[in-house]
């Protein structure tokens, strides 16, 4: 299961160097929820989508930690250790994240024509993020393809953070 995993995400254009900083757990926790929509059952595909945010909180939690070794700023830990979850939802997460990624904020929709446009799948992922709370605290209910979108929509932003931090962590020439 590990190597198809692998290879799932490097037909998805990933570098061997990227997959490093994917953790383990995420990998996994994406893999599973894969598995999972497989099922029949609806109330599994709830389950894929809760595994899926998983794995975002997991990835977000690893990108900020890489990105405060990286820039030396070990004492923002104690401001990310009071928040409630680990997932650019979170505004103390997007503030440390932004500041961090040097302005990387794929969920801000671009006011001028020189500003970076929103993220393409900020909308979705941010959608994904509402059905989650909504499985995980009311029990609502999901359709197939809203649990496949959700796992669409978690992997890119895994892969936008995967990114991020490889392309900050990269030589300057």
């Amino acid at each position: 299961m590990e190597d198809t995993t692998f290879w799932q995400f490097q037909q998805r254009g990933m570098s061997p160097v990227l997959l490093e900083f994917l953790s383990r757990a995420s990998i996994s926790l994406l893999t599973q929820a894969r598995e999972v929509l497989k099922d029949t059952r609806e109330e599994q595909w709830r389950f894929a989508v809760v595994l899926a945010h998983a794995a975002c909180d997991l990835q977000t939690e690893q990108a900020i930690n890489d990105l405060i070794e990286l820039k030396q700023v070990g004492y923002l830990r104690a401001a990310l250790q009071k928040t409630k979850r680990a997932n650019l939802d979170n505004d103390c997460a997007k503030k440390v994240y932004a500041a961090l990624s040097d302005g990387d904020q794929p969920w801000l929709a671009a006011k001028e024509p020189t500003d970076p446009p929103q993220a393409d799948w900020w909308s979705e992922w941010s959608a994904s993020w509402q059905r989650r709370c909504g499985v995980a605290h009311a029990g609502v209910t999901v359709t197939h393809d809203e649990a496949n979108r959700t796992i669409d929509a978690c992997e890119k932003y895994v892969l936008h953070l995967m990114r991020k931090v490889e392309d900050l962590t990269k030589p300057k020439s």
